[in-house]
C-alpha cells in the first residue's frame, strides 16, 4: 500500500467512512485529500530541497517529489487493502442493500429497455392486459406520460372492476420508460 500518500487522518476518515460509502466514492474522496495534501507539501519539498547540501538526502527529497508529482488517483484495491490493513468495520446491511438495490434497478431497465414497446392506441393496449401482467412502454414525451396516466386514471375508474385489474405504474425518467402492473382486484378473489 502506498502508505506515504495517506496520512492519520486520511486513514482515520477512511475508518470512519468506508462501512457507509462504496469503494469508488471512497477512492474519489481519498484522491481529492491527497491531491490537495500534495499541492501543500510539494513546495514544501521544494524549499527544504533548496536548504540541503548532501547529495543523499536530497536525491530522497527529489524523488519525494516526483512520486508526489506522478500521482493521480487512488485505485479501488488500494482502498480496500488500506481498510483491511486498518481493520475497518464491514460495510453496513444498509449501505450492502441499497447498492445491490442499485445494481439490480440498472440491470432491469437494461432489460426492460429491449420489452419495450411503442404504445399507438392507449385505451386498447390498456384492456388487453390479463391480470399480474407488467408491461413495459417507451415514453417519448411529457404529454405521451401524461396521456397515458389519464388513460389509466380513467380505466381505473371505469372499468376496472369488468376487467378484474386495476392499473399501477412506475416512470423510470433516466429511461424513458414506463413499467405498467396489472393488479388484481382485492373484491374479486
Amino acid at each position: 500500500m502506498k502508505k506515504g500518500f495517506l496520512t492519520g487522518e486520511m486513514l482515520d476518515w477512511l475508518y470512519k467512512n468506508y462501512s457507509t460509502m462504496t469503494n469508488e466514492s471512497i477512492a474519489l474522496e481519498l484522491s481529492e485529500m491527497i491531491k490537495k495534501d500534495n499541492e501543500k507539501e510539494i513546495p514544501r519539498l521544494n524549499t527544504l530541497l533548496d536548504s540541503v547540501t548532501m547529495p543523499s538526502i536530497r536525491r530522497s527529497i527529489d524523488n519525494e517529489i516526483k512520486r508526489r508529482q506522478k500521482f493521480r488517483r487512488i485505485s479501488i484495491a488500494t482502498v480496500k487493502r488500506a481498510a483491511s490493513d486498518i481493520h475497518c468495520p464491514r460495510k453496513s446491511f444498509t449501505h450492502v442493500s441499497e447498492v445491490n438495490r442499485k445494481k439490480a434497478r440498472k440491470t432491469n431497465i437494461k432489460r426492460w429497455q429491449d420489452k419495450a414497446q411503442v404504445v399507438e392506441n392507449v385505451a386498447q393496449w390498456l384492456r388487453s392486459f390479463r391480470i399480474r401482467e407488467i408491461r413495459v412502454c417507451h415514453i417519448n414525451s411529457d404529454k405521451e406520460l401524461k396521456s397515458i396516466r389519464n388513460a389509466m386514471l380513467y380505466f381505473n375508474q371505469s372499468a376496472s372492476e369488468s376487467f378484474g385489474y386495476h392499473l399501477s405504474s412506475e416512470y423510470f425518467k433516466e429511461a424513458h420508460l414506463l413499467r405498467i402492473v396489472a393488479n388484481p382486484n382485492t373484491t374479486n378473489l
